[in-house]
């Protein structure tokens, strides 16, 4: 691949630098040591791999030939990175052109950036996936990060480093398209850019106690339940803000880095290169506003004033355990809400499904619980895929029939992030919370969603109209959420008037992050979300009812199945289950409703109305519309 446009002359040759040398020629170590003679700092990176094989590399990176002599006498096919936080005295930039996900970064940087901000003939390396690197020197320092000037046009400038020619990914070789020296990145270029803050100097309490296994076993249990970062939905963000939470517990950058390079990074989806997630690590430490280890015992309880320098006065100092004074850096840094299911269920919180009786609201708390254990989507609804577990206290016999109807309608033998617990904690009693938190951590289970099923026999002792009670029971199921860093699904019942939404006193609806309201009529089951606390609510999905023949059952098993966004329910069913929900309408609001689902079809409600009132499925009284038999 070649660039797409061309300036004349060089850039001025450097002192070393050889442009006649061919990488593709020479041994690695060859390669390493001409790379260093140019004056660039390099180190060894894993054969076949972009992963450093050194630890502190940043700092160990070297021009010595000796020291990289010994580095290629072990590891003679390693592969090659380049440092590119300094270069001679100055500062390396890198613009990295990716070629992945069907994105051409190569075609749109030389489409989109003049020639002006970003020059050519100066060095450039293909990478083996057809990308590109291009080498810039810089009088300031610049921060690294991904798709900074666009999607796949990355900087790997301070703290970051890049693959050298010289080394190869599955027999393709990083080659030099353009030996020419750098250039000087000119100030259009560089405004493009996000400079390193100059920080006032932190000295941590984190080095107090660097020995303290305590903060480090503190950090695995917060990776453990901390959500991965999701490629499109926040992940740059999600990744810095989890890098944070480590910091405020007193753990180094390197070791937040091993941390999270563990686990959590097998759960992202896609996992961080070692390389990128380690630039935002550091990226994070480096734009900390808060000192490491605020959010330990030995910084709140002490006079930190003696290891905070270039301030004119010390930092108000919070005395409270588990009290934490937000920046605006903080806030900023916070990953934006997301969704489990694409504005049904939000990822984090505690939300209600309501419905009356016989309404299918458990299939559908079960078909949402093993979407999002299998990553399916629920209609044309994108779902994050995370562990489930389901919490029953009620139809426990017929619940394991239902699991069957749904993996045989969906074809699927066995999903392997679904738990079932046939009992519930009481909410009321924040002891049987703990005991329930205990017990999935005992199996070292991570859910990214709990269903308890049902809310009104997981309040032993509380009393529905009791605003007081309820508020106790939804903080405990927060309780639970917030230790797995997941959401809490509560199964509950609607009031004996459905229109007046969930039974009992309103701080459910008021402390709940999300509340749904299932209506069964017909062959159709719809949810219409009542509250969503950070998205939109209003809306309506409507699911079919399949039976499903199921092997060693007396009779089909019903299993739901979400229609498509572009799908709308038959027109008798959806008159039918808008006076399911509101218990009565007028024929104005009705009609005004069916034109919303079905604009311009005067004709087809009318007759929609008449058909149904000839068979007694509706009745008139008082002019308004009801179901008949209610």
């Amino acid at each position: 691949m070649t660039n797409k446009r061309s300036t004349p002359g060089a850039g001025k040759a450097h002192e070393g630098w050889n442009a006649s040398f061919d990488f593709e020629d020479h041994t690695k170590i060859e390669c390493a040591l001409q790379l260093a003679a140019r004056g660039f700092n390099v180190f060894p990176v894993r054969e076949n791999s972009k992963m450093p094989l050194i630890e502190q590399w940043p700092s160990r990176a070297t021009t010595d030939p000796k020291q990289i002599e010994r580095w290629w006498d072990e590891w003679p096919e390693a592969n090659i990175g380049i440092c590119t936080t300094d270069f001679k005295g100055r500062h390396l930039v890198v613009v990295d052109l990716d070629v992945k996900d069907g994105k051409d970064g190569v075609a749109l940087f030389y489409d989109k950036f003049p020639v002006e901000d970003f020059p050519e003939n100066t060095f450039t390396v293909e990478t083996p996936s057809g990308g590109q690197h291009l080498y810039y020197l810089s009088e300031g320092r610049y921060r690294s990060g991904t798709h900074v000037l666009a999607i796949n046009i990355d900087i790997r400038a301070t703290g970051g480093f890049v693959v050298a020619p010289g080394s190869t990914i599955d027999d393709k070789p990083y080659k030099v398209i353009d030996a020419s020296p750098m250039k000087t990145l000119p100030p259009g270029g560089a405004a493009r850019l996000k400079p390193v803050k100059a920080k006032a100097e932190i000295v941590s309490l984190a080095s107090v106690h660097e020995g303290d296994p305590r903060r480090v076993e503190r950090a695995r249990e917060y990776l453990a339940t901390a959500a991965p970062a999701i490629q499109g939905q926040g992940g740059d963000n999600h990744t810095v803000a989890v890098a944070n939470q480590l910091g405020d517990l007193g753990i180094s950058r390197e070791t937040a880095l091993s941390l999270m390079g563990g686990e959590w990074n097998e759960r992202c989806e896609p996992p961080w290169e070692l390389s990128d997630l380690k630039t935002k690590v550091f990226s994070a430490y480096k734009s900390r506003e808060n000192p490491i280890g605020c959010r330990t015992g030995a910084y709140q309880f002490s006079d930190v004033s003696a290891f905070v320098s270039n301030r004119t006065a010390p930092e108000p100092i919070v005395k409270t355990d588990g009290i934490r004074l937000l920046t605006i850096s903080d806030l900023l840094n916070k990953p934006a809400p997301r969704f489990l299911v694409r504005n049904m269920l939000p990822e984090f919180g505690v939300a209600i499904l309501a419905g009356q009786s016989r309404h299918m609201k458990s299939f559908l708390a079960l078909l949402l619980g093993m979407s999002i254990a299998t990553g399916r989507k629920v209609g044309a609804c994108n779902v994050i895929q995370k562990p489930a577990v389901y919490m029953l206290n009620e139809g426990a016999a017929g619940f394991g029939a239902r699991v069957r109807a749904w993996l045989q309608f969906n074809d699927i033998d066995h999903v392997p992030n679904f738990r079932v617990i046939e009992q519930t904690p009481n909410l009321m009693n924040s002891d049987t919370a703990d005991a329930f938190i205990a017990a999935i951590n005992e199996h070292q289970f991570h859910p990214g969603i709990i269903v308890i099923d049902t809310f009104s026999k997981a309040t032993i002792g509380g009393e529905d109209n009791s605003t007081k009670d309820m508020a106790e029971a939804l903080s405990n199921a927060e309780r639970i959420g917030r230790h797995f860093n997941c959401l809490v699904l509560l199964i509950d019942h609607l009031g004996k008037d459905p229109k007046k939404g969930i039974r009992g006193a309103y701080t459910k609806l008021a402390n709940a992050d999300a509340v749904g309201l299932v209506v069964k009529t017909g062959n159709t089951v719809s949810l219409y979300i009542d509250k969503m606390k950070d998205g939109p609510d209003g809306q309506t999905f409507y699911f079919d009812i399949k039976h499903v023949e199921t092997p060693g059952e007396q009779d089909t098993t019903p299993a739901l199945s979400a229609q498509s966004m572009d799908t709308t329910p038959k027109q008798a069913d959806f008159i039918r289950n808008r006076l399911e929900a509101k218990g009565e309408l007028t024929r104005e609001a009705l009609r005004a409703e069916f034109l919303e689902m079905y604009p311009g079809r005067v004709k087809s409600f009318n007759e929609t109305l008449r058909r149904l009132e000839k068979y007694k499925k509706i009745i008139q009284e008082n002019g308004t519309y009801v179901l008949a038999g209610t």
